[in-house]
């Protein structure tokens, strides 16, 4: 039976920070069904992902490297699939992440996909309604990516154009880059699909999913092996007795109740689907939640 929703306590985190299974070196918009899961199991109504968006276009765009390539299944050469799941294996191994080689790997990824299936995906009738409703700034976004990957650097001061807006309707730019321009749509429509995705999931759970600042968030860490319960339930309590009206638990807190990982590295120790399996540790947190010490 799901747990009734405590809407005045949220779970704030960087896209970045989680770990799921089968990430690709940084957390996704895969990893948002589980902390779903985990919201719901401790009755939690609010969920506030920060860092979501890419810089080129804060109010709308999400970054690339934040893509789920899970969903998208395994490329026909099987050689060349293996040697992206080795590098994804590398790069999920690191306690860091490395934004800028995680995106290059996906991008790569992502190529081989848009040739595969670029053209259907971009001729259905969601991409259609996805580029009716957000033209406004897609036209811009794709010719920034565009300069992005041609001059390998996403600071416009390093262009030759750098006043990019105006290649708009420069017929000569969007004629020799028209598949490049074409892949960047794709990406977004890819990014924007899961996003909806993650947010009706959350929705059909009773939890509110919300994009959040683009500053990066605390760390969310946990490790329920060599955490003592009366050491959280101090915590928590403390957390939830400091007397604000709209308290969030981004659990970076919980880090100095944990035995392991306590440097700087900003992402999780253990995947969220460990987290969920641990239902004793979520019970206790769910209780203290729901009755906090006044």
């Amino acid at each position: 039976m799901p747990q009734p929703q405590i809407h005045h306590i949220g779970i704030s985190s960087a896209l970045s920070s989680l770990r799921s299974e089968g990430c690709w070196g940084t957390g996704d918009l895969g990893c948002l069904r589980p902390l779903t899961d985990i919201a719901a199991a401790l009755g939690i109504g609010h969920i506030e992902i920060c860092g979501l968006r890419d810089y080129a276009a804060r109010e709308s765009s999400i970054h690339p490297a934040f893509i789920d390539l899970r969903s998208l299944g395994q490329l026909p050469n099987r050689n060349k699939d293996a040697e992206y799941r080795q590098r994804a294996a590398e790069l999920e191994a690191l306690q860091e992440v490395n934004l800028p080689n995680v995106y290059n790997v996906k991008m790569h990824f992502l190529h081989e996909k848009f040739l595969m299936e670029g053209a259907e995906t971009l001729s259905s009738d969601g991409y259609h309604a996805f580029w009716a409703a957000n033209r406004s700034w897609l036209e811009s976004y794709t010719v920034f990516c565009t300069l992005r990957h041609k001059y390998g650097t996403g600071n416009n001061r390093y262009w030759a154009e750098p006043e990019y807006q105006r290649l708009l309707v420069d017929d000569d730019f969007i004629k020799e880059y028209a598949e490049d321009l074409r892949f960047h749509l794709y990406v977004q429509y890819l990014l924007h699909t899961q996003w909806e995705d993650a947010v009706g999931y959350a929705a059909s759970k009773g939890i509110e999913l919300t994009a959040g600042p683009d500053t990066e968030a605390a760390s969310l860490r946990l490790d329920g092996e060599n955490l003592e319960t009366w050491e959280l339930e101090g915590l928590i309590r403390r957390r939830l007795c400091e007397g604000a009206d709209d308290l969030s638990l981004p659990l970076r807190d919980w880090l100095g109740i944990t035995r392991l990982e306590t440097g700087s590295g900003p992402r999780m120790s253990i995947s969220l689907e460990a987290i969920l399996a641990h239902r004793a540790l979520l019970e206790q947190i769910r209780k203290v939640i729901e009755a906090p010490e006044k």
